[in-house]
């Protein structure tokens, strides 16, 4: 039943060298119990969370002045409880020893859309192939990190997932940890074909690379307590980036594209000359088709009665094409055949691929290569007068 003030002091929460200290008036209590919230922005605060070698403690010292308003006190009004509760935290800095604790990110994967378009079978192989394995840590922790997962996947393969193996992986991941706040250190590691399986991994034509890696915050030795620092901005990323010069050779590889198509009043036509004009600008010898299917990719019919085969584009001293290969052909679609064209909604386009001399040679590809298919027509029709 009088008027009270609560001084509440924080010594060791201090914004630019000042302590915490707030004043709370609690106004007298009447004939029932007086409730008095009160909420304090610690925003820009350094707090010590240490007391006594204690850890994860903060000292609060609370101080009290009554001013007399009322002779009359009840048994049941001399009391006061003080609830304390903190909320909404975040740290732009810690400094002290974060123990151990195991960083397990999240699976990632790379999609390798090189191999998108190629079907089961066949077989490549690929020279100086290589796998960089770039770690960034913005965290003062010494950080012990293993690969638990890095296989390529190929879900049309007989054999879906191929492991990466390598013995760099018999020692955890070379991982830096910086020594001063706003630093961010880096390492990385390099597999290729001297020190992996990465050749081999490649020859199951992968889709995909995915990788997990476990790691473990200050892992023993030392037995010393470390003493580490991390900042809201800190970041712990791995970064696993594949390179595959296309250089190698091709065995019975067999590569498909789509192409959404379709034609247009079939009733009207009488007969159909198609003329197919193939130019092969890669240094390998190719086997093409063309299949007419439906909206289901059912194949209702083939372009062509027979594989055409494309020799391999001649290539300089240097390893570059100098002059690409050409073939033109005609194909005859009489009136019974035509009627099959109405339901046709796409084209496949299929490529056997082999470098020359049985697969054998190695070739190099460039982006500029390029495979060209271009289809006209000649049309007899049919009209009502």
């Amino acid at each position: 039943q009088q008027q009270t003030f609560v001084t509440l002091n924080i010594p060791d929460a201090k914004k630019n060298g000042v302590p915490f200290s707030q004043v709370v008036e609690v106004p007298p209590a009447g004939s029932t119990n007086i409730t008095r919230s009160v909420n304090f922005n610690l925003a820009d605060y350094k707090i010590k969370l240490n007391q006594n070698g204690v850890p994860n403690k903060i000292k609060m010292v609370f101080g009290f002045k009554f001013i007399k308003t009322n002779t009359t006190i009840l048994p049941t009004h001399n009391s006061m409880a003080i609830v304390m509760s903190l909320s909404d935290i975040a740290f732009k800095n810690l400094f002290g020893s974060i123990g151990q604790k195991w960083l397990a990110p999240d699976t990632d994967t790379i999609p390798i859309t090189l191999f998108n378009n190629s079907l089961a079978g066949g077989g490549i192989s690929v020279l100086n192939a290589s796998l960089g394995i770039n770690i960034s840590n913005a965290f003062g922790i010494p950080i012990r990190a293993t690969f638990q997962k890095l296989q390529g996947y190929n879900p049309l393969s007989i054999t879906p997932i191929v492991n990466v193996v390598s013995p760099l992986f018999n020692n955890p991941l070379p991982i830096s940890t910086p020594t001063q706040v706003g630093q961010s250190a880096t390492s990385s590691l390099l597999l290729n074909a001297s020190n992996s399986n990465i050749d081999n991994v490649l020859t199951n034509l992968p889709r995909y690379l995915i990788y997990k890696i476990d790691a473990l915050s200050n892992p023993p030795p030392p037995a010393v307590q470390m003493q580490n620092f991390i900042e809201d901005s800190s970041r712990f990323k791995v970064d696993v980036d594949i390179n595959i010069p296309l250089e190698g050779t091709l065995k019975n590889l067999i590569f498909q594209d789509t192409i959404m198509f379709k034609f247009q009043e079939v009733e009207e036509l009488q007969s159909l000359t198609m003329k197919v004009f193939f130019k092969n600008g890669f240094p390998i010898e190719t086997k093409v088709q063309v299949y007419f299917a439906d909206t289901m990719g059912y194949v209702l019919d083939s372009l062509l009665q027979d594989d055409v085969i494309l020799a391999s584009a001649l290539v300089g001293n240097n390893g570059r094409v100098t002059t690409a290969t050409e073939k033109n052909t005609e194909i005859y679609y009489p009136e019974d055949k035509i009627l099959r064209l109405k339901k046709v909604r796409k084209i496949y386009v299929k490529a056997s691929t082999n470098t020359v001399d049985g697969g054998t040679k190695n070739v190099k590809i460039y982006s500029d290569y390029r495979l060209d298919l271009k289809i006209s027509g000649r049309a007899k029709l049919k009209f009502k007068i």
